[in-house]
């Protein structure tokens, strides 16, 4: 048994791999000529690109686009290859065949040819459902990939944008949304194609994708549209021109209508949707834009910002939202003092910023109405909830935004402020409040001071005239005896407590921000600030403690030291001499230049571009220490302030103006500097006086010389002339002595080439001779050749015919067998079929013969009886006239009885008829059944045979075809074998004379000859294809046959149900009999329905006797 399987196995084909068998499906994409192979071929590679995608991508990419270029129309072909090509993109982490190099691959691939990409594109054409599905996330995979090709691709294609917007047309959704992303990183960065997809008439079919999804409540393909929205307008002037005067900007507006109460998870979609569409309006308003201030007219006017505004003043709204509106609102008024103007008068809900965050959710809208300024301070200021935060900071950048670029605004702030503050009036909402009163409150809520130190940095920055407006404030009043304190020193005053309590930091840092703004470059604020001296040696203090100390904190004192060192002056209250040896012995240089390196290598300062500057979500206060506008002042002044240690305590610095606009002193440093600029101009002015001196005495030695040289050349020149006859004659004497040479020479020449001639033409007569002997063995060497190719090709052709005979042979007599045992077959089965026709009819016969008799004797015994009835009625008829009318009703209910049971007997009778009807039939449908199915095995037998027949033709054709191949071979090895000795004899020939072409002409018959073999070999091939469709006819004719049979088979089914119906007519008129019978008004006397009773007895006691039997 070992041995027997031991044979199998190595008798067993070797064992394929994947790597082959991938190589073979590949080969078979470029290979097959049918359609139905390549589908085949692609389905196999399909299988394998999931654990094999190297392998595949390597091999079968260029031939999968090739097919999905030549079968496109093929809809499963096409689908099929669009699979495989999404597989090989998919990333499988854990297969290590798939890596993101080999998506990058195929991006290339697809990318780097446009004829790759138009192919792609033109699948969209098509109407079927996966081909366009596919299509596009095929575009979307190799985007991802290789986005700024992909884009360049398709923005090149022709229509390529246009048909990409045509698939939003589509009313199948997943075919719509997947065209929606694809769009969507398409025009991302690409503002031709941005500009293209918006005159495609995006904005009209995006704003009814929204309507259709159900507005803002629609999920994630209302995301989808907004963030494409926010794509194709993003930095564009022109798709907001064309967004702007197509009046799209209304329908922007129907987009905030989203009141009525919805679900919880559905109100986190409806809140990002709403986030999104605050972020297209603020594409709208982008600061330094082209259309940015025709933008916010248009969205003044048309009311999205009162829109936006009573959304960031909604209690029911998300807190995120509510900031997002209020960030929206001031990028609409940024730098624009009209609507900077009109924004102030407007008015909003007033929202209890005290109340926490389930009272705002249950109170009502519109009950209370306040102007926006006071909102907007309200929430910066006195709403100290840490999940509020965001709302907090927008609002303090609104009125960032309110303030920028409008100095009346500014002023007219700050005037309000400080007669508040100062009247004691609106202390809650009031920024010098809240910067001048440092209490528990405030020490609570850190962000308090730190949100009006901001407002108030705003307000200042860059702006003289509001400083000396603030630094004209004062509390206390002298004539009462009160102390007189300045701003100033109360802000300063505020920044020690907090210094030597350890307040949170960030109430150090704001009062640190505004000290900072205000006394840089200002003398008065700087003395202001120094009348207590005992302030300069807490900040150093402050500086120098190590214990609970910030980095941010003590670098921005140091940074304020300095500012009070670099516009301090010799009269200030504390000296730049004090202030330097403070600075010096206290503080020391290195500890200065320490802690402002590491204040502006801090990541806070130095990273708070890149950073957020909001709430996180993470326990306990944000980490927010900075405003972006500090920021720059830090940033812009650092250097200067970094470097002020090292200036002299004596030099005097830059005055500013003072309250009364009078200049405080005289910029001693500009003044120096013009000295030391004149200086350099008067030293600069000597050395080119001198450099020309010593060019005017150069210019005049360099003329005596030039006249020197003019004259020494007229001598030379006078010279050479003279030199130039005497050469001229020379030369002359030359050339005749060169022409008689010249002539002797060609004479010389002359007679040497005659003499060449001569020796040529022998050479040639011998050239000739060789290459006669040459053509000889080369015509030669070609007829033994030829008679060898001959030889070769009428030995194979003759074993091709003799094994093409040999298979006609075999295949005729397996046709013949075929046709012979067919032929019997179908003789049995009609001869079956016959006799059980003819046994049917003739029990059908017997039958209807036996019931027209029993039909006959019953219709005559009927007769008989009615006519006995008859008589006997008439007999009666006298002895009736004698009878009572009583005893006549009598008489005829007796005969209405007896008919009555006439009736039932025939009626008994004829379900009798039709049971024994209905058995019959059944009994002959049986056999009809019996014989259908031996036909059909008959007929599966016949199929049988010829499934084998065709096995054995396919395999002689394909034994043929192999034969021909190696044929071929042999003919291909021979011709080149031929080709290399005529390329030889062709050299040599060349080598010879250019006369040797006639070997090449003989070559090229022999070749043709070659040829003509070649199409004998074609013709034999058309012979078996023609005895390959003889066969197929045979078997159509043997198909046919057995339709024939079957069809017989069918007919004798219809005569059975014609002998059934000729049984129902009998029957009917059977029924007919009776009813005449009843219309004649004939009865049956009761002997003959007992003789009847008596026979039905009588059969079935013979029926119970035959079923014992």
């Amino acid at each position: 048994m070992s041995l027997l399987s031991g044979i199998l196995q190595g008798q067993a084909p070797a064992k394929q791999d994947a790597t082959t068998a991938i190589q073979t499906l590949c080969l078979r994409l470029t290979s097959s000529s049918l359609v139905e192979d390549r589908r085949a071929a692609i389905l196999s590679l399909r299988s394998f690109a999931r654990e094999y995608k190297e392998i595949v991508a390597s091999g079968g990419l260029r031939g999968l686009i090739g097919i999905l270029a030549k079968d496109s129309e093929d809809v499963d072909t096409a689908k099929v290859v669009l699979e495989t090509l999404l597989l090989l993109f998919v990333k499988d982490e854990t297969n290590p065949e798939s890596s993101h190099d080999i998506a990058l691959w195929l991006a290339d691939e697809f990318t780097q040819k446009q004829e790759n990409m138009s192919i792609l594109i033109d699948l969209l054409e098509s109407p079927d459902f996966y081909t366009r599905l596919y299509t596009l996330q095929l575009l979307a995979a190799v985007l991802e990939n290789r986005p700024a090709r992909t884009q360049e691709c398709v923005f090149t294609a022709p229509l390529g944008i246009s048909r990409l917007a045509a698939t939003f047309e589509d009313k199948r959704d997943a075919i719509r949304n997947e065209a929606i992303l694809l769009l969507v990183h398409l025009t991302d960065g690409h503002p031709d194609v941005q500009k293209i997809v918006a005159f495609e008439n995006a904005f009209e079919r995006i704003f009814n994708i929204i309507e259709v999804e159900g507005g803002l409540d629609g999920g994630i393909v209302v995301q989808d549209c907004l963030q494409l929205l926010t794509n194709l307008l993003g930095f564009n002037a022109s798709n907001q021109t064309l967004f702007r005067e197509t009046g799209f900007v209304s329908r922007l507006y129907k987009l905030f209508n989203v009141e009525g109460d919805i679900p919880q998870y559905a109100l986190e979609k409806r809140n990002q949707c709403l986030i999104m569409v605050l972020g297209v309006c603020q594409t709208f308003v982008a600061r330094g834009g082209q259309g940015t201030p025709a933008n916010q007219q248009a969205f003044f006017h048309s009311g999205i910002l009162a829109q936006v505004l009573n959304l960031a003043f909604s209690s029911a709204c998300d807190l995120n939202v509510r900031a997002e509106a209020l960030r929206t609102c001031g990028d609409i008024i940024h730098g624009n003092a009209q609507l900077q103007e009109s924004f102030a008068q407007l008015q909003v809900t007033y929202i209890n910023p005290t109340a926490s965050l389930p009272e705002l959710q249950t109170q009502q809208n519109g009950e209370n109405k306040i102007y926006v300024i006071e909102g907007l301070l309200d929430q910066a200021l006195l709403n100290s909830a840490i999940q509020a935060f965001n709302v907090r900071i927008a609002a303090c950048t609104c009125l960032e935004n309110y303030f920028f670029g409008n100095l009346p605004i500014r002023l007219h702030f700050l005037r309000r402020a400080i007669d508040g503050y100062t009247s004691g009036e609106d202390e809650t909402a009031n920024i010098l409040a809240c910067l001048m009163d440092l209490n528990s409150e405030s020490r609570n809520d850190p962000y308090k001071i730190w949100v009006a130190a901001v407002i108030f940095l705003h307000i200042i920055y860059d702006n003289d005239e509001a400083k000396q407006m603030a630094t004209s404030v004062v509390l206390g009043d002298e004539d009462e005896g009160e102390e007189v304190v300045t701003a100033i020193q109360t802000i300063a005053a505020n920044l020690i407590t907090c210094l030597e309590h350890n307040y949170d930091p960030r109430i150090s840092l704001a009062y640190l921000m505004v000290l900072c703004t205000w006394l840089y470059e200002d003398t008065v604020a700087v003395d202001d600030f120094l009348q207590e001296g005992a302030t300069v040696q807490s900040l150093v203090a402050a500086i120098t403690r190590s214990a609970n100390s910030n980095i941010l904190v003590q670098g921005l004192c140091t940074f304020l030291l300095g500012i009070l060192y670099e516009f301090s002056t010799t009269e200030s209250p504390v000296s730049r001499a004090t202030l330097y040896t403070i600075l010096i012995s206290r503080l020391s240089r290195d500890q200065y230049v320490n802690k402002l390196t590491r204040l502006r290598e801090n990541p806070v300062v130095r990273d708070f571009e890149v950073t957020p500057q909001a709430h996180q979500g993470h326990r306990g206060l944000p980490e927010v220490y900075f405003n972006h506008i500090f920021i720059d002042f830090l940033k812009d002044n650092y250097n200067r302030i970094f470097r002020t240690i090292d200036k002299d305590p004596g030099q005097k610095t830059h005055y500013k103006l003072g309250s009364d606009g009078t200049p405080n002193g005289i910029s001693l440093e500009l003044v120096d500097s013009l000295k030391a600029q004149i200086v350099d101009k008067e030293e600069s002015l000597n050395k080119l006086q001198s450099a020309n001196m010593n060019l005017e005495k150069r210019l005049a030695q360099e003329q005596q010389d030039f006249k020197k040289f003019k004259e020494s050349s007229a001598t030379e020149i006078r010279k050479y002339h003279e030199q130039a006859e005497a050469m001229k004659k020379h030369y002359e004497k030359i050339g005749i002595e060169a022409d008689e040479q010249f002539k002797a020479t060609v004479l010389r020449l002359e007679n040497r080439v005659a003499r060449v001639q001569q020796e040529g033409e022998g050479q040639v007569q011998k050239l000739e001779a060789q290459l006669a002997l040459v053509k000889k063995e080369s015509e030669e060497k070609l007829k033994r050749q030829k008679a060898q190719g001959e030889m070769d090709v009428k030995r194979t052709k003759d074993a091709w015919e003799v094994d093409v005979r040999r298979v006609r042979q075999e295949a005729e007599v397996e046709i013949k067998k075929l046709d012979e045992g067919y032929r019997k077959e179908m003789a049995r089965i009609k001869a079956d079929g016959d006799a059980l026709v003819q046994r049917i009819t003739a029990e059908s016969k017997n039958e209807f013969q036996r019931t027209r008799v029993e039909q006959e004797n019953e219709l005559r015994k009927v007769k008989e009886h009615a006519a006995v009835q008859l008589r006997h009625v008439q007999e009666q008829a006298d002895a009736d006239l004698r009878m009572t009318k009583e005893q006549k009703d009598a008489v005829i209910k007796m005969l209405e009885d007896r008919i009555g049971d006439l009736e039932t007997d025939l009626e008994d009778a004829a379900k009798t008829h039709t049971v024994e009807i209905q058995n019959l039939k059944k009994m002959h449908e049986g056999e009809l059944a019996a014989a259908a199915k031996s036909s059909g095995e008959n007929a599966a037998a016949q199929h049988q045979a010829l499934n084998a027949l065709r096995e054995k033709l396919d395999k002689a054709q394909a034994q043929a075809e192999e034969k021909l191949k190696a044929v071929q071979a042999e003919y291909e090895t021979k011709l080149k074998v031929a080709e290399e000795k005529i390329q030889s004899a062709q050299v040599e020939a060349k080598i010879a004379l250019a006369e040797a072409k006639s070997a090449q002409d003989k070559v090229k018959n022999l070749e043709d000859e070659v040829k003509k073999q070649q199409e004998e070999v074609k013709k034999q091939k058309n012979e078996i294809k023609k005895q390959k469709e003889e066969l197929m006819k045979h078997r159509i004719d043997a198909e046919e046959k057995l339709n024939t049979a079957e069809e017989k088979a069918k007919n004798i089914q219809v005569e059975l149900d014609d002998l059934l119906l000729v049984l129902g007519d009998i029957e009917e008129k059977k029924k007919g009999y009776k009813k005449r019978l009843k219309a004649l008004g004939e009865t049956v006397s009761d002997e003959e329905v007992d003789d009847e009773d008596e026979d039905e007895d009588d059969e079935g006691d013979d029926g119970e006797e035959e079923d014992v039997d």
